[in-house]
Parts: structure tokens; C-alpha cells; sequence
């Protein structure tokens, strides 16, 4: 899985010499290291490989073993970066400093990264204590960092938009300040005023050239000082003073003066204060208008999946509904599996839970091969595998679907289906999911694997019933 996920580029690897053979991975008795990129990005790709490993093998990576290590020129936001997504694989071999573990401006701990860093009793600990003045100062609102993130996720703008104000506030934006830090580049003046660093707040804020942008009639911000400060502190203040469709519109203005000074890098084009209010407010109003017209369709969909059920399969066949479902806050997985007959009766209900953190389609795809296997062991014979996870579905059916990250997986769904051409995958919406999500979820307030043979579990009856009932109303 390295080697085919190096030969698609999605890691680098080392090479020893400059122009040489790049290596991955080396392989030990009992050990493996893992050579790549330092990046968020590369990091993301080991991660699922290994996950999907664990899933696929039934073995388990040892965490108390496993460390990132970094070359001696990574840079501290890079390895921020990296300690945030790797969470418990991140042991003693990463120094985080105490004051990145804070947000001075704010005077109150960054409890995100704390959580991320160390384990929930730690975390609590630590966040539950004020900072002295001797840190950085009384900590006024220990909500104010949930309280930012949230509102940048609430926000009525297109995705990009998010994350470009994400990305500000998280300083991870390639200002040639931030390159300069990266030894990427020496000289970090502003290109455009060639009057201070380009900094994130410079260039979006504090530049003439963007403060000129600000000082246009219908921007809303003519009067307030274009000083420089940081993007954090400045975005706190704009979500405490404005309302909530103008923080939206300053949020595209913010994209938008980006996207001009990165025209000015790549094709010679500057486009002038006005132009850039215009688009910023005609692609917000499209927006939303599009997506106000969406949520009205998606209403009418909603009433026409209500009446959406559970059917029973032809005589014969035995249908096999499953579902999955994540308790993130502790790392959970809960498999839920049940398998009826043509008539609506119970041939075996299955729960389970297991440590995971991955996403949902790598939680559908490993409850769709548990099923399988518990269809194999039970010599289950025609039999429809019925799940609620469309990406999923699709993934296992279609042919040339772009689902890369989650290819392996696939194929091995798929190469057990070929060899069982009496077996099928098809999509259900959770409406007629009812009772696998049901198991899925109890699952997860329970340890180990249950199996009931003809059976199920009592609270899941009254479900079951309810799906045979409303099959014969169909019927």
C-alpha cells in the first residue's frame, strides 16, 4: 500500500543523495519506519493507510511504540500542523512549547490544541486552570476560541470561503512572512506596497492597497483603523461587532483580496477596489440565493423519504442491512449488522464495537466487510448487502468512480464480490436503515462483539416490527 500510494504521488519518501532512488519505508522483525514529507497532507495519507490496515489485517498499531520524528529543519508550524491531526500516535519525541499551547492575544489557553496534544483527563486539567499573569494574563472567556471556530463554520458562505478564513486564523496562509519562517525565501517586504512584511493581516488588512478596498462605500468597515495587528484578535473583534450577514460579506472581501494579490503573482492583473466589493457581493448574493432554492428542494425531499421502508428481499434471499456509527470524543466504532428473510424474520443481529479514528466511509466500508464475514461463517447463501452510506455504495458498484484514498479498501469488497456473484451491494436511505442504525448505536454503550442467532436484542423488537408492518402496508 506504501509503494503504491509513492507511485501515485501521494508520498514522497527520502532519497540519501540528491537525484537519488527514494525510499519509503524500511521493514524490520518487528518494527517499520516510515519515511516521508513533512506535511499535514502526507501525514493524512499514512494515517489512512495504516487504518486501513488495522481494518483489513485485524491487527493493531502498538501507539505506545509509535513516534513522529522531524528533521531538524522542520519549522514549528509545520510540526504543529502534524501534532494536531496525528493526535495519539505523537509521543515524547515532539517538543511542544507551553506558549503555542496558548493564545496570548486572548489571554486563554488554545483548549483545541490541548485536547489534540494530550489525553482528556490532562487536557481538562490543564484548561481548568486560569493562566496567571506571570503566562499571559486572566483568561476573560474560556468560550472565546469555541465560540470563533464556530462562527466561522456558521457562516452562510461558500466552503472555500470557510476555509480560507480558517486557514487565516489557524496562520497558515503563504505569506511570504510565513515562507520566510519556512526558509523558503529571504526577503518577506509586502510585494504590493513594498512598505512592511506581508503578513497575513497586512495583506488583507492593513496594506494600503487593501485598506483602500475597505474604504469603500458598502464594505461597512470605512472607518475602522487599518493598523496592523494579529488577523486572530482582528477577526475576534469583527465577529463581536458585526452582525452575522456582514461578517459573511467581509469574509468574501477577505477571500477575494487573496485571490487579487495572488492574481497580481501569477498573471500581472490587479484588479481595482471597486471590482473587488463588486465580486465578493455578487458571488455572495449568488450563493445564497442558490443555496436558499437548494434547502427548498431538499425540504421536498425529506417528505418524500418519510415514506421510505425497510422491504423484505425476493423468496429465496436473505438481505443484510448494516450501519456504523462514531463516538469521536472516545474513539469509538459500533457496528451494527441484521440479516431477514423474505418473510421479515430474523435470521441473526450482530453488534460490535472497536477503537477507531477515521471518517465514515472507512466506518461503512469496514461494517460492510464485517457483514461479509459474518455471512461466511454462517453459510448465508443469495444475499443482498443493503447500507445507507451512498459514497460507500457507490464506491464497491461503479466502475472508474475517483474514490483514490479509499481504493484498497474497495477492492477488496469488490474482489470478494466477484468471487460471490450470488451476493449484492445496494443503497438504502437510513429511513429504511432503521433497525441496523439502531444496533450501530447501541453497540456503542457496550464492549466486545454480540451475536444473536434467530434473535435480536430487546430494545431493537419493537423496530423490527415496526419494519414488517409497514412491508406488508406496502405489500
Amino acid at each position: 500500500m506504501l509503494s503504491d500510494a509513492a507511485a501515485k504521488g501521494s508520498i514522497k519518501g527520502v532519497a540519501a543523495i540528491r537525484g537519488g532512488t527514494r525510499i519509503n519505508h524500511l521493514l524490520f522483525d518487528d518494527d517499520c519506519v516510515i519515511f516521508s514529507k513533512a506535511s499535514k497532507e502526507e501525514w493524512l495519507t499514512i494515517h489512512d493507510l495504516l487504518l486501513l490496515y488495522e481494518v483489513s489485517s485485524g491487527q493493531k498499531l502498538n501507539r505506545q511504540k509509535t513516534a513522529i520524528l522531524f528533521s531538524s529543519n522542520t519549522s514549528e508550524i509545520i510540526k504543529r500542523e502534524v501534532a494536531v491531526v496525528a493526535g495519539d500516535v505523537i509521543c515524547g519525541d515532539y517538543d511542544l512549547k507551553v506558549s503555542s499551547l496558548i493564545f496570548e492575544d486572548l489571554h486563554c489557553w488554545n483548549e483545541s490544541l490541548v485536547g489534540d496534544m494530550l489525553s482528556r483527563e490532562e487536557a481538562a486539567l490543564i484548561c481548568s486552570n486560569a493562566l496567571g499573569k506571570s503566562m499571559v494574563g486572566e483568561c476573560s472567556n474560556k468560550e472565546v476560541q469555541k465560540q470563533i471556530w464556530e462562527g466561522v463554520w456558521r457562516l452562510n458562505v461558500p466552503n472555500p470561503t470557510k476555509q480560507f478564513v480558517w486557514k487565516s486564523l489557524k496562520s497558515i496562509l503563504p505569506t511570504r512572512q510565513n515562507l520566510v519562517q519556512r526558509k523558503l525565501i529571504e526577503d518577506a517586504t509586502c510585494p504590493i506596497c513594498q512598505r512592511g512584511e506581508e503578513t497575513i493581516c497586512h495583506v488583507l488588512w492593513s496594506c494600503p492597497t487593501a485598506s483602500d478596498v475597505w474604504a469603500e462605500s458598502g464594505s461597512g468597515l470605512q472607518k475602522w483603523p487599518s493598523e496592523e495587528k494579529d488577523f486572530y484578535v482582528l477577526w475576534s473583534e469583527m465577529q463581536t461587532r458585526l452582525q452575522q450577514s456582514k461578517l459573511e460579506e467581509v469574509s468574501m472581501i477577505l477571500r477575494g483580496l487573496w485571490t487579487r494579490r495572488n492574481m497580481m503573482f501569477f498573471e500581472s492583473k490587479f484588479d481595482s477596489p471597486r471590482k473587488v466589493l463588486n465580486v465578493a457581493m455578487t458571488s455572495l448574493q449568488s450563493f445564497q440565493e442558490a443555496r436558499a432554492a437548494l434547502n427548498n428542494l431538499k425540504g421536498s425531499h425529506v417528505q418524500i423519504r418519510k415514506n421510505i421502508k425497510w422491504k423484505p428481499p425476493d423468496e429465496g434471499v436473505s438481505k443484510v442491512n448494516f450501519d456504523a456509527a462514531i463516538d469521536k470524543n472516545n474513539f469509538k466504532l459500533g457496528l451494527g449488522i441484521v440479516a431477514r428473510n423474505h418473510v421479515g424474520e430474523v435470521l441473526f443481529t450482530f453488534s460490535s464495537t472497536k477503537q477507531f479514528s477515521g471518517n465514515s466511509d472507512l466506518a461503512e466500508a469496514a461494517v460492510l466487510w464485517r457483514a461479509m464475514e459474518l455471512v461466511l461463517e454462517l453459510d448465508v447463501r443469495l444475499v443482498v448487502f443493503e447500507g445507507d452510506a451512498d459514497r460507500v455504495i457507490k464506491g464497491v458498484t461503479e466502475v472508474g468512480g475517483n474514490y483514490a484514498w479509499m481504493e484498497q479498501q474497495y477492492a477488496n469488497i469488490c474482489g470478494r464480490l466477484l468471487l460471490r456473484p450470488d451476493w449484492s451491494v445496494s443503497f438504502i436511505h437510513r429511513e429504511g436503515n432503521c433497525v441496523a442504525h439502531a444496533l450501530a448505536k447501541r453497540a456503542l454503550s457496550m464492549e466486545g462483539e454480540w451475536c444473536w442467532i434467530e434473535d435480536e436484542p430487546s430494545e431493537i423488537t419493537s423496530i423490527i416490527a415496526r419494519d414488517l408492518s409497514c412491508s406488508n402496508e406496502g405489500s
